[in-house]
């Protein structure tokens, strides 16, 4: 239980940490206007249901018991998933030159099909593996993938249900990699609001998709985002040549919040809230993390939990 909690604080130490420096590039850019103050309340919700969550699950009882055979067993296959997934994933997005999104949508698939059993941890490790050969390195890149591993293993218990929390674990491995190995990250600037705007409109297609396949016709989440990512991965740079990579990003960034359960996100109004935020907070994090895998999920991951948390707040108003 105490690695469990340890777990949940690192997610949400990590999401805390990637909305407050995007809270910050929107007060550089913007100034003390709407967004920047959107930015700080989504911040604060976050810090507000993410404490709840932890809290509730040091409260809570139901952790399904295994002999020691078997727990160690499930650990070390979850484990092991994580880590083949981010290096399949690694080898077709920088070496093959599939790309990330792409890249991460194949595996995805794959794994739902192949090992259906594990197609969440292989899904994780593909956030990892969408990490840039212009950071990583082979050798650096299965550091971060272990390192991933791990922190599925003791996090798997905490958070369900909340879409992007697979690419919080992988950005989390990603990150302490880069820092214990001196790698630096690449800096992106912020798109103009035309971009901006179809980012936006990406968003929210990208989660609308996710979740209609995966709350209402009961498909995998895996299998949802991958799907929804592996077809803006190969359609959107065709449509737009110029911007199509970054669209695609957007696509599948989103499609990991259409991952959440119903009892996250009930309905699509819930989603398409879940999405806008996903494409502020996706415009005014470019500069930082670049070239770590499991940025979009983190993103995604805070949106939902800010989306959860507004949700509890309206009941309890109405109260």
């Amino acid at each position: 239980m105490i690695t469990t909690i340890l777990g949940g604080l690192l997610l949400l130490g990590k999401t805390i940490i990637l909305f407050v420096v995007t809270m910050f590039e929107s007060l550089r850019n913007e100034g003390l206007g709407l967004i920047s103050l959107m930015i700080f309340l989504l911040t604060g919700l976050l810090v507000f249901e993410g404490y709840r969550e932890i809290r509730n699950r040091i409260s809570s009882n139901k952790d399904r018991k295994y002999n020691d055979t078997e727990r160690w067993l499930h650990k070390f296959t979850d484990f092991l998933s994580v880590v083949v997934g981010a290096l399949v994933t690694f080898y077709l997005n920088n070496h093959v030159g599939l790309g990330a999104v792409v890249a991460a949508g194949i595996v995805g698939i794959l794994g739902f099909v192949v090992a259906p059993k594990y197609e969440v941890p292989v899904y994780c490790g593909s956030f990892v593996g969408m990490s840039s050969a212009n950071v990583y390195d082979f050798e650096h890149l299965l550091i971060a993938s272990i390192l991933a591993g791990i922190i599925f293993v003791i996090t798997k218990r905490v958070f369900n249900g909340f879409g992007g929390k697979l690419g919080t674990v992988a950005l989390i491995g990603a990150v302490l990699s880069a820092v214990v190995t001196g790698r630096e990250f690449t800096k992106s600037s912020l798109p103009g609001w035309e971009v901006g705007l179809l980012i936006m409109v990406f968003a929210v297609i990208g989660i609308l998709a996710t979740y209609i396949l995966n709350v209402r016709y009961g498909k995998s989440p895996v299998l949802s985002s991958a799907t929804v990512g592996l077809i803006g991965g190969l359609v959107l740079p065709e449509i737009f040549p110029e911007i199509g990579q970054i669209l695609a990003l957007v696509v599948i960034c989103a499609s990991f919040a259409g991952m959440s359960s119903k009892e996250r996100l009930p309905n699509e109004f819930y989603a398409v809230m879940a999405g806008m935020f996903c494409g502020i907070i996706f415009i005014f994090s470019a500069p930082y993390f670049g070239g770590a895998g499991g940025k979009l999920g983190t993103i995604a991951f805070g949106a939902v939990i800010a989306v959860a948390a507004l949700r509890r707040l309206g009941f309890l108003l109405k109260k």
